[in-house]
Order: C-alpha cells, then sequence, then structure tokens
C-alpha cells in the first residue's frame, strides 16, 4: 500500500521526466483546498488514489474531468471517461472505448466507462498511456464531429497552476512561521 502524499510525489516527478521527452505533455494539478497543497498534495484525489488529466473538460453530473487518470494507494492505474451529463458526448465516449479498447461501463452510472492498465506498475501503465493511448485520443476529439467540450491542457495554464502551487506553498509556511513565532 503506498502513502498517498508519497504517491503524488512520485507521479509529478515521473511525469516531469517524462516531459523531457514530451515537451508538450501538460497536466492538471490541483488548485483547491490550499491547505492540502500546502501539506504535498499535487494532485486533486480522495483517501486512497490521485486523479489528474491531460485535458480540460467536466462532466457537471459527475462532479469530474471528462477524461481522467486514477491511481490508487494499491498502485493501480485506470483512465475514467465521465459524460452523464451529456449524450452526444456519452456516444462519443462509447466509440472511443471501442477504439481504445478494454473499456467496461461503470456500473453506478449511465455515462461513465472506465479502463485499468494490467501492469505490474502504475509507472509502466503510464508510459503506455502516454506513448500511445494519449496520442489516440487527441487525435480522435480534433476529427470528432461533435463538439466534445474537451481541450488539452495548455502550456500557459500549467506554468500558472505550478507558480499557483508554489505561492500557496510559500504564503503557508510564511503563516506557520508566524503561529510558531519562528519568523525574523
Amino acid at each position: 500500500m503506498l502513502d498517498l502524499l508519497e504517491l503524488n510525489q512520485q507521479v509529478y516527478s515521473f511525469l516531469e521526466e517524462m516531459r523531457k521527452e514530451y515537451t508538450d505533455l501538460f497536466y492538471t494539478l490541483r488548485i483547491t483546498q490550499p491547505e492540502k497543497i500546502a501539506e504535498g498534495y499535487i494532485f486533486n484525489g480522495n483517501s486512497d488514489a490521485i486523479f489528474f488529466s491531460f485535458w480540460f473538460g467536466k462532466d457537471r453530473v459527475a462532479q469530474a474531468a471528462r477524461i481522467s487518470l486514477r491511481i490508487d494507494t494499491k498502485g493501480e492505474l485506470s483512465i475514467w471517461l465521465n459524460s452523464n451529463d451529456n449524450e452526444e458526448i456519452n456516444k462519443f465516449f462509447k466509440l472511443l472505448g471501442i477504439m481504445l479498447g478494454n473499456f467496461t461501463k461503470f456500473h453506478k452510472s449511465k455515462g461513465s466507462y472506465l479502463r485499468r492498465y494490467k501492469t505490474t506498475a502504475w509507472q509502466d501503465g503510464l508510459k503506455s498511456f502516454i506513448k500511445n493511448d494519449l496520442k489516440k485520443i487527441n487525435r480522435y476529439i480534433a476529427v470528432a464531429d461533435v463538439n466534445v467540450d474537451i481541450f488539452p491542457v495548455d502550456a500557459e495554464t500549467f506554468k500558472q497552476n505550478i507558480d499557483l502551487q508554489k505561492s500557496i506553498k510559500i504564503f503557508h509556511n510564511a503563516e506557520k512561521q508566524i503561529k510558531d513565532g519562528t519568523h525574523r
């Protein structure tokens, strides 16, 4: 079982290493819950997993990213497609699931699909996803004949979110120093 905070750090380091090879690789970061950011939680998540995406777009019913990757504390990687609020996007995701293969309909939802990456380590699955599926998804979005309202994370927004996380950490560190009486 992986520690969630450690998992955040490992995934961030892994993605940053992958960005050396894939310079146009940008992803979502936690930008809410400043106290979690200050503690080192780089990605959104819950008590047993982290979630991130390479795209913007949100399912308003599921309150989740349209396309997200999930890595849990067992080290399992999965991709989620969420389209509970839009039948056209639901059809798009059904086709995307067929194209990529091995997706199953998530039983609790009318428009969510799940694919688990069967690898011994999340790193292997994520590397395979970046090398293969990420490109396929981007191509499929580009040629979609329906407005899927899904956009790749861009360099400017990514940098702004990195800077936001750094500022939050600096602010919370200063607050802690004042509270502890260790500031100068």
